[in-house]
C-alpha cells in the first residue's frame, strides 16, 4: 500500500542473565496520509459501534459516550503513531528458546517482551546501541 514501508531491524534480546539473544523485528512505517487513513478508520469504527448501541435501554447512558471517547483516543493514538511494530521473533536469552513475541504498539526502543516459556522479561534493543 502507498505511504505504508516496512523494514526488518535486528535487534538484541537481554534478560536477567549475562547472555543476550538475537531477535528480529518487523517494523512499518507510516506516513501522514496513511496514518489519516488508520485514524479515520479506527474513529470511524468506534463510531459505527456507538450507533447501534443507542438502542440499548440503559446501557446507552454508558456504552455511548464511552464508544464516541475510545473513537477520539484511537484517532489521536493512530494520528501520532509513525512506526509500529507488527512481528517480532527471536531467542530468549535466559532459556534458549525460539519463538515468536508478542508485540504490539508504536515502536520506541527498547521494548519489552516476555518469553512464552520461562515467563521472563526481556529487553528489545536495536543492534549496536
Amino acid at each position: 500500500m502507498r505511504g505504508i514501508r516496512e523494514r526488518l531491524v535486528r535487534c538484541t534480546l537481554t534478560g536477567y542473565g549475562p547472555g543476550t539473544g538475537d531477535a528480529s523485528v518487523l517494523v512499518v512505517s507510516y506516513d501522514l496520509p496513511a496514518r489519516v487513513r488508520r485514524a479515520l478508520i479506527g474513529l470511524g469504527s468506534a463510531g459505527a459501534a456507538a450507533i447501534p448501541a443507542i438502542f440499548i435501554p440503559v446501557a446507552h447512558f454508558f456504552l455511548v459516550p464511552g464508544l464516541v471517547a475510545f473513537g477520539f483516543y484511537l484517532f489521536w493514538r493512530r494520528w501520532h503513531t509513525e512506526e509500529s511494530v507488527h512481528r517480532c521473533s527471536g531467542t530468549c536469552p535466559d532459556c534458549v528458546t525460539e519463538q515468536e513475541f508478542d508485540v504490539a504498539g508504536s515502536w520506541e526502543p527498547p521494548h519489552h517482551v516476555t518469553c512464552r516459556c520461562c515467563q521472563r522479561s526481556l529487553v528489545l534493543s536495536v543492534a549496536g546501541d
